[in-house]
């Protein structure tokens, strides 16, 4: 009896063992092998049989692609790391374009704080590029990464209070247009391209490279409040708006069903005035499984959110 209890036991726990590990881990792939046709974007929300996927490292094999598929009537898509949810990189018999490798950092100004870098380039890789020379990303999205010229293409903001988007702190551009031009962009010359390509989500031409402004890398001090969401317009323009000292800000609304968006942690960096007295090293995102593990049980079980965010909460307010 003692054996049959605790086989039932152990079946029960490698149930839940495996059934929890489907929040991390894709079984699916190893059942049906992915088509070797088909792309799709990193949520698996959309996908379509392409032409082909190409890779290119030089501006000339993009040019090429491009005039190539002008040629044999292709429709061109163009991805970077995959993460927009709209199928906008996505077409049906498409000439596909992988960015990912068209990823150097072409030029760094020191003195002027300027960083010219091709569009398949991660922030991460722009990151890593400039902090050992005490510099900093002006205006970037919560994570590292996405590449430069996808966020360019989703005219992306981040927690800058500053600066809101991203493109404010784009010099220029340089664009490959559908029939093979390589075409400099910017707010004094050719405005309206530099209008339609921040934003357009590739419709207008590929970026090649974005010559962007950079910041000092500087010290700040972590500050965070709970708020009820009936107060957080006075809280902004009393606490955040008016205060020289918040650098950044963000705001998280409750997923709690219980509370559901009615509370929110609202974050802030405060400029302190320091600098780091060395290069700080980069450091690598740690318990992305833990992380992955949860938010997946929290798209499924009420229980799970409200456990997500008595996390978050705690670990935001310290």
């Amino acid at each position: 009896m003692l054996r049959r209890s605790l086989l039932a036991a152990t079946l029960v726990l490698v149930a839940l063992a495996v059934y929890s590990s489907t929040f991390i881990i894709s079984y699916d792939r190893f059942f049906h092998p992915p088509d070797p046709g088909r792309l799709a974007d990193v949520g698996r929300i959309e996908s379509a049989i392409v032409h082909r996927v190409d890779r290119p490292r030089k501006v000339e094999q993009l040019v090429a692609l491009v005039k190539e598929a002008r040629q044999k009537g292709l429709k061109v898509s163009i991805s970077g790391s995959r993460h927009s949810q709209g199928g906008h990189i996505l077409y049906d018999n498409a000439l596909a374009i992988d960015m990912r490798d068209f990823n150097e950092v072409l030029a760094l100004d020191r003195e002027r704080k300027i960083l010219r870098v091709e569009a398949g380039a991660t922030w991460d890789d722009v990151q890593r590029s400039i902090a050992p020379y005490g510099l900093a990303i002006k205006v970037m999205q919560s994570s590292n990464i996405f590449t430069v010229g996808g966020t360019l293409s989703a005219n992306a903001h981040g927690r800058d209070l500053d600066k809101t988007s991203v493109v404010e702190t784009v010099r220029r551009l340089r664009v490959l247009t559908a029939d093979g031009q390589i075409v400099e962009a910017s707010r004094d010359k050719n405005p309206e391209l530099f209008r339609l390509v921040i934003g357009g989500y590739g419709l207008f031409g590929i970026i090649l490279d974005a010559e962007l402004d950079l910041a000092d890398d500087e010290v700040y001090e972590q500050r965070a409040t709970i708020v009820d969401y009936r107060d957080f317009p006075e809280h902004f323009e009393t606490k955040v708006k008016t205060d020289p000292t918040v650098a950044l800000m963000l705001s998280r609304p409750s997923i709690d069903p219980d509370d559901f968006l009615r509370t929110i942690v609202v974050t802030t960096w405060h400029r302190t005035g320091g600098r780091p007295g060395e290069v700080v090293a980069l450091s690598e995102e740690r318990h992305v499984w833990r992380d992955k593990f949860l938010f997946g049980l929290s798209r499924e079980f009420d229980w799970a959110k409200e456990l997500r965010w008595t996390l978050q909460k705690r670990l935001e307010l310290g």
